[in-house]
């Protein structure tokens, strides 16, 4: 790789992450503010109006990004093409949400659903009418604008969202916001570049050949990705989709924002070690040791105060929302794992395992919703991280059986780490009886920060009893190395600037 491309890699991922971490702040904090003046059933109005609509978007994707980046040489005429396609499945997609209006009260047993799903089907039209010179900024590594826009239109359409739900505490907020956030991105696309697309067809069987393969992709991956949301809109309404959102977006973060940045590299590094599955798989034990030192400790911290968490943080109408979140995070831990193995399995071009059981837990999830109707919302999301851990065990058995590997030497740290985490469930109950007197507040800070000292020194001193020779033990000792040298650096660093002060 050349000075330039490095540079080239090196600033896409600088706006890339900083896009994606101001989007996610802004979200996590439109998120914590929504639920205090929305109710589970206005926000699961509003989440169901977006599954529809990503719906109708998934099977009228025509790939037009991909295909303008992909090409090596594309007229303006033949850009154009490819953009009138677009805007012309994006027509499809909002007509398609218009007739499902027609059916939305009974899909999702909600009479304000009808209203909600034509108002959003303005949505797909404004996608479609964004100026694709984008996409060619995009592909001449110009990233610095492509990344900006999505965040200054959310910037700007998030204090209207939350006025309007302050204000009028109604469901609209969302509806109205997500309006005027793609509206703001369709203009600047304007204002940032100059190209001017034109309604033409000419080569279009070229962009249609390429489209296929993103229709199929679009349709599948949307489904497998949203599956649960519509088995949960069936048994529980707009009310239950509500809650298992927020509570799942909520439970998902330490795998969002801790887990999944570490693992962002993964993918390229070991197809590089292709050659050698003993270092690919020694690769994929040092990130499922992340895994396992993050997501453990989180579950049971989240199962000592999840009460507390609720009240705190979500408020009084989200108590059933409260009781799943450490469900969810428990079903972080294997889905953590298995998507590594996937990853692995897609460099060995063995996708035949990977669709196998995508279409079983599809019939399963599919075939249970329909038969069985006694779930609450606890059991079905117990239920569906049971499938989590037998989709990890299937996929262990796989790299078993095809790449001869011991599973054990995959997960040596587990012991240490569920130990330690027992250890201080336990610890932060009986703290909790202490400080039952406080402000919930203030109990909850005590218990968090509590919890976190008592894990990291009862963790230390497991690895150092059980360490004997153990790769993913010594891995955590070293971790602990690195932050104190770290730590040792910054107070010798303000004691040397406080003595220059003197």
């Amino acid at each position: 790789m050349t000075e330039s491309q490095v540079k080239i890699s090196t600033n896409a991922a600088k706006w890339t992450l900083l896009s994606v971490w101001v989007k996610r702040l802004l979200g996590l904090v439109s998120t914590l503010i929504l639920v205090r003046y929305l109710t589970p059933t206005d926000l699961g109005i509003a989440i169901s109006a977006m599954i529809v609509l990503m719906f109708a978007q998934a099977v009228t994707e025509a790939g037009s990004r991909q295909y303008i980046i992909q090409q090596d040489h594309l007229s303006n005429e033949q850009i154009s093409c490819a953009w009138t396609i677009s805007l012309i499945l994006k027509l499809v997609a909002s007509a398609l949400i218009i007739i499902a209006s027609l059916f939305a009260g009974k899909i999702f047993d909600s009479d304000k659903m009808a209203a909600v799903l034509q108002v959003c089907s303005v949505v797909p039209l404004l996608i479609g009418l964004k100026n694709p010179g984008l996409f060619i900024d995009e592909k001449n590594d110009q990233y610095k604008i492509l990344n900006l826009l999505p965040v200054i239109s959310k910037i700007v359409a998030l204090p209207v969202t939350i006025g309007i739900a302050i204000v009028y505490q109604t469901y609209w907020s969302l509806i109205i916001g997500s309006l005027l956030e793609t509206t703001i991105e369709v203009l600047l696309s304007y204002r940032y570049n100059k190209f001017t697309p034109k309604l033409t067809l000419v080569g279009y069987k070229r962009q249609l050949k390429f489209s296929n393969y993103f229709f199929v992709m679009s349709i599948f991956g949307y489904l497998r990705s949203r599956l649960e949301n519509f088995a949960i809109i069936a048994l529980f309404g707009v009310k239950g989709n509500g809650l298992y959102s927020i509570a799942q977006e909520i439970a998902f973060l330490p795998m969002t924002e801790l887990v999944q940045p570490i693992q962002r590299g993964f993918y390229s590094t070991a197809a590089k070690l292709k050659a050698s599955k003993q270092q690919m798989f020694e690769l994929y034990a040092k990130q499922s040791n992340w895994v396992l030192l993050v997501l453990v400790p989180c579950f049971f911290g989240l199962l000592a105060v999840q009460d507390l968490f609720t009240q705190v943080v979500l408020g009084a109408n989200w108590i059933e929302a409260g009781m799943i979140m450490p469900i969810f995070t428990a079903t972080t831990i294997p889905f953590s794992l298995y998507i590594l193995i996937i990853l692995i399995l897609t460099i060995d071009n063995k996708f035949k395992f990977i669709i196998a059981i995508d279409v079983a837990y599809t019939v399963v999830l599919a075939v249970t919703t329909y038969y069985i109707d006694h779930f609450n919302l606890v059991y079905f999301t117990t239920y569906r991280a049971l499938l989590s851990f037998l989709i990890f065990g299937y996929y262990l058995v796989v790299i078993k059986i095809q790449y001869k590997v011991n599973i054990l030497f995959l997960l040596k740290a587990l012991p240490a780490v569920t130990f330690s985490s027992m250890i201080m469930y336990g610890s932060v109950l009986m703290i909790r009886g202490q400080v039952a007197d406080l402000s919930q507040l203030l109990q909850l800070l005590i218990l968090v920060t509590s919890g976190i000292l008592i894990y990291a020194i009862v963790l230390y001193v497991s690895c150092k009893f059980t360490k004997n020779g153990n790769s993913r033990i010594q891995e955590i000792l070293d971790t602990y190395q690195l932050v104190g040298k770290y730590l040792s650096a910054k107070i010798n660093k303000n004691s040397i600037a406080m003595d220059r002060e003197k």
